[in-house]
């Protein structure tokens, strides 16, 4: 599990679906970067 932030926006990257946080949850293999900034 890897966590980034853009600007002040919490990104949690991981290759399993976790239950619901105050983080977007994104899984690794169907993640589009590019999406994700704009």
């Amino acid at each position: 599990m890897q966590k980034i932030f853009v600007g002040n926006k919490p990104i949690i990257l991981t290759t399993q679906v976790e239950k619901e946080t105050d983080f977007k949850n994104l899984l690794i293999d169907s993640v589009s970067i590019e999406k994700i900034l704009s």
